[in-house]
């Protein structure tokens, strides 16, 4: 039995302990609910012009990448999940009029799983003076394909060819035009300099900036160039593999030529490390291979897409542990030396 005077006791002893508590340093979580959003970028190859790529180069059916991101959306929700490069049009191979109901088709099956799809448009091909313009090629995209996302590669170096001013007022007409479209600029050549919105314009508010991890390597990143681009695109910085057909520089080729296990390793250094960066302007998120970019020719795959399933040709089977990875961030715990308000 406990008498008054022991539950006076122990109410004396709680209170003598708050104090001891309330010492410990705060521990920030962070948990997606089901209606927060916390985007998850994946590289998932498919057509390029009126070839399903996965089919053509590694055997993989449009079931079984459909499938794929079925089972992404799964780990990490639809609201998160973005897929990048779902079509893509070169030059000699573009999607015709009569394959646009079947990549529309592709396009709105994905997006029962993601939020956002990108197609890629190479601004050296489709730009303001190309007998396609950007406009136009953007309008096709969007209109025609249903894709609500823009994967903008070689932006930089069209950039630099153009002029501030120039590439300015043509994202700003862009924006205006498509208010809610999605885009990735690629500005892996950062010897080009950092594309910089201008004041006052808005359409940088929809996009990501996406340096690559320094050539020559496939885990390392630059960090003082991340906090630059973090500082203009505040948490909207997306690090990627950038590949190059013929260089054995390239990031992608290098990464693709690494066994398995230090895949995996590198995918999860490099995902923690801009989920849970040093201070708060070296945060990135991470365009994750799970079928792309593009290898070298001089890499195991010879210049075909990276493969990270189960199946197909040069097959990893590395994608599971990395949806794990993705997944992972939820419930982030970090332990700041700071309050978060502090933080630079």
């Amino acid at each position: 039995m406990i008498t008054s005077s022991k539950l006076l006791v122990l109410a004396i002893a709680i209170i003598l302990l708050v104090p001891v508590f309330s010492t410990v340093p705060a521990v920030q979580v962070e948990k997606a609910s089901p209606g927060q959003t916390s985007p998850t970028f994946v590289w998932l190859f498919g057509y390029v012009g009126g070839e399903f790529y996965p089919t053509t180069e590694l055997g993989i059916t449009r079931a079984q990448v459909l499938h794929e991101a079925s089972a992404l959306s799964g780990s990490v929700g639809k609201a998160n999940l973005r897929l990048v490069t779902a079509v893509d049009e070169i030059p000699g191979k573009t999607v015709n009029t009569s394959m646009i109901p079947v990549v529309k088709e592709y396009v709105d099956s994905l997006e029962k799983h993601a939020s956002v799809v990108y197609g890629r448009i190479d601004l050296q091909i489709f730009n303001l003076t190309s007998t396609t313009s950007v406009y136009q090629k953007v309008s096709e995209y969007v209109n025609q394909m249903d894709l609500n996302g823009i994967w903008f590669d070689h932006a930089i170096v069209y950039y630099s060819a153009v002029g501030n001013a120039t590439f300015n007022s043509m994202m700003q007409e862009l924006a205006t035009t498509f208010p809610q479209l999605n885009y990735i600029l690629n500005n892996a050549a950062t010897g080009y300099g950092i594309i910089t919105p201008a004041a006052g314009d808005t359409w940088q508010n929809n996009a990501y900036i996406s340096p690559t991890v320094k050539p020559g390597t496939y885990n390392q990143v630059n960090l003082a160039t991340i906090s630059t681009m973090f500082a203009l695109y505040p948490n909207h910085v997306l690090l990627h593999f950038d590949a190059y057909a013929n260089d054995t520089e390239s990031p992608m080729g290098i990464f693709a030529d690494q066994n398995a296990g230090t895949e995996i390793s590198a995918i999860s250094e490099l995902a923690t490390q801009g989920t849970h960066p040093v201070t708060q302007s070296q945060a990135y998120s991470l365009l994750y291979p799970v079928m792309g970019s593009w290898t070298c020719l001089c890499s195991i795959y010879q210049g075909t897409i990276y493969n990270s399933l189960l199946t197909g040709a040069f097959h990893r089977g590395t994608a599971h542990k990395f949806t794990s990875i993705m997944a992972e961030p939820w419930p982030r715990m970090k332990v700041w030396s700071q309050t978060p308000n502090d933080l630079d």
